[in-house]
């Protein structure tokens, strides 16, 4: 009898760094007790993104963030997951590495003999404008992070707008699984938090195991958090000057209190509108997925969400007022030469600045330098 192979390959932003926490934290009692295998077999695995740090060959930076090599671990790690499988006395294998959804990945995948196992590939989907959403604020958090990793991103719609074609290609090349392995050897998985099953993400993804989440199990709350929208508008107006000014965490806890902003979610200030439109462009390839994996049943239980929490005002974006805050706030915080430097970057950033800087100019108290300085930017 041939043993299973399970390859959880995402997309990214469906709880994969949860789910392969939990894994990970748990993974003796689901090879002792229920006969799933997620397999641990290099000598350094001290995470639980384990499959796929080493089918990456990423290494850590100094600052703690993994930089990406090459794809050269590919090869390696399908020998050694091989040799893993052979020796074991599980009859069920999991392996959970989102970025083996990459188009990247396909041709080494027809190079790799898996035949001698059952193979499913398991499918994570998530509504397509929220993985947008999810991706747009993941530059964010990144900033967090290491603020020399963070390139100015576009306002969120017109992220979107433009970058809708990113889930659209990645969903196509998905497809190609079907022709390798066989449409009934690909299971979808939904991401849908409203309707996991006991309100858990692990209940629901272990379902497909036929295994019931207990309290023998240790749960973990290792997920990606989220910033509000304000959040996310302050980090670009502050991200011209940080080399001129430095960047801590409080300078954006500062900015938030000065200003009033739109604390929600960016995917709630996005209109019902915008969310159809954009859900519309992917009904046909989802439709495509429906029939090919899915026994033609609708993936996603609500297709277009009218309402994301109940607050279903307009987005409400940084006034001038609150811009020249900002910039006040980033100039006390310069002084000295190092004002001049940022006053300079912000112009090439923001056109508008001048008319701004006229006002913060008009606060201070030298009436003969005031006069020269407005008569030099207005």
């Amino acid at each position: 009898m041939k043993k299973t192979v399970y390859f959880h390959i995402g997309q990214g932003k469906t709880g994969t760094t949860s789910i392969q926490s939990f894994l990970y934290t748990n993974k003796e009692i689901l090879r002792e007790k229920y006969d799933l295998d997620y397999p641990v077999f290099y000598e350094v695995a001290e995470t639980s993104l384990e499959h796929q740090r080493y089918v990456e060959r990423m290494g850590r930076t100094k600052n703690g963030l993994y930089e990406f090599i090459s794809y050269e671990g590919v090869p390696d790690f399908h020998t050694r997951l091989c040799a893993y499988i052979d020796s074991s006395t599980s009859s069920r294998f999991l392996i959970s590495n989102e970025t083996l959804a990459h188009c990247s990945y396909f041709e080494l995948w027809k190079e790799l003999d898996y035949s001698k196992y059952d193979v499913k590939i398991i499918i994570s989907l998530r509504r397509p404008i929220e993985m947008l959403v999810s991706i747009w604020n993941t530059h964010f958090l990144g900033f967090e992070i290491n603020p020399g990793t963070y390139n100015m991103v576009p306002p969120l719609e017109d992220y979107v707008a433009n970058d809708h074609f990113y889930t659209i290609q990645s969903l196509e090349a998905l497809l190609e699984l079907g022709d390798m392995y066989g449409c009934d050897n690909i299971m979808l998985w939904p991401f849908e938090p409203e309707f996991f099953k006991n309100g858990s993400i692990y209940d629901d993804f272990l379902a497909m195991f036929n295994i019931e989440v207990t309290s023998e199990f240790v749960t973990t709350n290792s997920k990606n958090s989220s910033m509000s929208r304000k959040e996310c508008d302050l980090i670009n107006f502050f991200f011209p000057v940080y080399k001129y000014v430095g960047y801590a965490r409080h300078d954006l806890d500062k900015l938030c209190s000065m200003v009033k902003g739109d604390d929600r979610l960016p995917i709630e200030t996005l209109s019902d509108s915008f969310i159809e439109s954009i859900s519309l462009l992917h009904d046909e390839i989802l439709e495509e997925y429906s029939k090919k994996f899915y026994a033609c049943k609708p993936i996603f239980k609500r297709r277009y969400p009218k309402c994301y929490r109940n607050d279903r005002r307009e987005y409400i974006a940084l006034t001038f007022w609150e811009k020249c805050k900002i910039y006040k706030y980033i100039i006390k915080k310069a002084g000295g030469l190092k004002a001049f430097g940022s006053l300079k970057v912000l112009c090439n950033y923001f056109p508008g600045i001048k008319r701004v800087l006229a006002v913060i100019i008009g606060m201070i108290p030298v009436s003969k330098f005031r006069r020269k300085m407005r008569k030099k930017y207005e």
